[in-house]
C-alpha cells in the first residue's frame, strides 16, 4: 500500500484499521503506534479509496477549478455589499484567501471551512447518529451504501470504512430524515425546496440523491454561492447548477438554482419546503424579519435548525418567535442536546 508508511508497523496498522472500524493502538508484529496517528492514517487510506471510486469528480473539478475566480468575481460585482453577521464576514474573507487563485481539490480539509463542516473525531454521538441514519434508511428500503457514500470533491474526512462516509454527511442526512418524519413530508411528493444558507452544498446534493428531478434553490452570500457552484457542478455537472442572472431555472427538473440571499424575492409556483440548518438563526435580524414577512417564500413546510441560548448569535430568539407565529412546533435534536428544530 502506497502512502505515509515510513515507520515500522504502519502498513500493518493500516491493514488492521481498514478492517476494524474501532481501531487499535498496536499493529501486528508488536510495533506500537499512537492511536491518534492511526486514526489519521485510516482517514487518509479511506479517502484514497473513495477518490479511486469517484475518478470522474477529480476530472470534472480540474476543468471547473480555473473558472472559480471568474465566477466569484461575477458574483461579488453583481452583489457587492452582502448583509451578514461580522463573524460570517470574516469567514467569507477567509474562504476567498483559501480558494483564490485556484481552489485546492481538498478544500474542505482546510480552514476556514474545515472546522465548520467536519469533525476530526469519531465519538459516541457520531456513532449513534450513523446507526440511526442506517436504521431509518432501512425502513425506507433505501441502500445505506448508496446514500451514505461521500463524494470525493473537497477531500472529506472519511470516518467509517463500511459506508465510506463523513461526519458532515451523516449530520446533514440525519437532518433530512428527521425532517421527513416530523413534518410528514414525503420526498416523492416535493418539487421545490428553498434552502437559506447552503454551506458548501452538502444538503442540496443529499436531497437530489432522494429526488433527482427536484428544483432546489440555495440562498446565500456571493462567496458561498461560488463554493456551492464549484462543489455541486463537480458532482452534478455544470449544466445543472444555475448562477444568479444566468437564466430562469424556476421549476426546471433537477436544477440547483443559486440566488443571492439579500435580493431573492421568491419564484412563481408552489414551494414545498423552506429549510435552514443554523444559517438563518445566525443571520442579521432584518433578514429573519424579511423571510418571516414573506411567509417563508410561500413554503408549505418549514424545517429550521438552530441552537438556543447561543451567546454568539442571540438572534435565535427572533427566529424562534417567527417560527411560532407560523404555527411551527419545536422538536429537540435526538443526539445533540444543545440543538433544536422548529418545523411545520
Amino acid at each position: 500500500m502506497a502512502g505515509p508508511a515510513s515507520d515500522p508497523g504502519v502498513e500493518d496498522a493500516l491493514d488492521i484499521l481498514l478492517l476494524d472500524p474501532g481501531g487499535r493502538s498496536t499493529a501486528r508484529g508488536g510495533h506500537a503506534y499512537p492511536i491518534h496517528k492511526l486514526h489519521r492514517l485510516r482517514r487518509r487510506a479511506w479517502g484514497r479509496q473513495l477518490e479511486r471510486a469517484r475518478v470522474e469528480e477529480r476530472e470534472r473539478f480540474s476543468a471547473l477549478a480555473p473558472r472559480f475566480p471568474d465566477v466569484l468575481r461575477y458574483l461579488l460585482r453583481k452583489f457587492p455589499s452582502p448583509s451578514m453577521d461580522p463573524a460570517w464576514r470574516m469567514f467569507n474573507a477567509g474562504i476567498v484567501q483559501q480558494m483564490v487563485p485556484r481552489p485546492p481539490y481538498a478544500f474542505l480539509r482546510r480552514p476556514p471551512l474545515n472546522p465548520n463542516v467536519y469533525s476530526d473525531a469519531y465519538d459516541a454521538v457520531a456513532a449513534a447518529e450513523l446507526e440511526e441514519v442506517v436504521r431509518r434508511l432501512g425502513t425506507m428500503n433505501r441502500s445505506a451504501y448508496d446514500v451514505l457514500r461521500e463524494n470525493s470533491v473537497g477531500g472529506p474526512w472519511v470516518y467509517d470504512h463500511r459506508y465510506l462516509t463523513s461526519s458532515a454527511l451523516v449530520k446533514h442526512l440525519l437532518h433530512l430524515l428527521l425532517l421527513s418524519t416530523e413534518t410528514g413530508m414525503q420526498f416523492s411528493g416535493i418539487r421545490r425546496v428553498i434552502e437559506w444558507g447552503g454551506g458548501y452544498g452538502s444538503l442540496a446534493r443529499l436531497f437530489l440523491r432522494f429526488r433527482p428531478d427536484l428544483n432546489y434553490v440555495i440562498l446565500d452570500t456571493p462567496v458561498m454561492l461560488a463554493v456551492q457552484w464549484l462543489f455541486l457542478s463537480t458532482i452534478l455537472g455544470p449544466h445543472r447548477v444555475v448562477l444568479p442572472g444566468s437564466g430562469d431555472a424556476s421549476m426546471q427538473d433537477g436544477i440547483v438554482q443559486l440566488e443571492n440571499a439579500d435580493t431573492y424575492q421568491g419564484a412563481e409556483g408552489p414551494t414545498d419546503l423552506f429549510v435552514s440548518t443554523f444559517a438563518l438563526s445566525e443571520s442579521p435580524r432584518d433578514q429573519i424579519d424579511r423571510v418571516d414577512a414573506g411567509h417563508w417564500f410561500g413554503a408549505e413546510h418549514l424545517w429550521l435548525a438552530y441552537t438556543p441560548m447561543n451567546p454568539c448569535f442571540p438572534q435565535w430568539k427572533t427566529l424562534e418567535a417567527a417560527a411560532a407565529r407560523s404555527s411551527a412546533r419545536l422538536v429537540p435534536h435526538p443526539f445533540r442536546r444543545l440543538d433544536r428544530y422548529a418545523c411545520r
